[in-house]
C-alpha cells in the first residue's frame, strides 16, 4: 500500500493560502508528502531533488497572470509526464483523494 502513496509538490506563491493547501493535502491519506514552491526558482530546485507524482498549482483567484506557470511548466524538461493540476480553489478533499489514486502509481 504505501507504493500508492504519492509525492505532491504544491506551487502558490501565497505562504497563507498555500500552508491552508499543505494542510488539507495531507489530510489526504495517498499523498505521503506536500512540498511547496512559492514559485518557478523553487520548484526546479525541488524537481531536482526529487520528481514528484503531481504537481498542483494553486494560484491567487484574482491572479491573471497564474496561467504563464502552466506553458512554462510544460516547457520545463524534467516535468514531461507529470500531472500538473491547476485548483483556483482547492476540491474537497474527496475529490483529491478520487483524483490521486487514479494516478498510476
Amino acid at each position: 500500500m504505501a507504493s500508492l502513496r504519492k509525492y505532491v509538490i504544491l506551487l502558490c506563491d501565497d505562504p497563507a493560502r498555500a500552508q491552508s493547501a499543505q494542510d488539507m493535502l495531507e489530510r489526504v491519506p495517498v499523498c505521503a508528502a506536500v512540498a511547496i514552491a512559492p514559485d518557478l526558482f523553487h520548484l526546479r530546485q525541488l524537481l531536482a531533488l526529487r520528481i514528484p507524482d503531481v504537481i498542483v498549482i494553486h494560484p491567487a483567484p484574482e491572479a491573471s497572470h497564474s496561467m504563464h506557470y502552466i506553458k512554462d511548466l510544460r516547457k520545463d524538461i524534467y516535468i514531461d509526464g507529470i500531472p500538473v493540476f491547476l485548483y483556483p480553489v482547492l476540491p474537497d478533499a474527496h475529490e483529491l483523494l478520487r483524483i490521486l489514486t487514479r494516478l498510476h502509481p
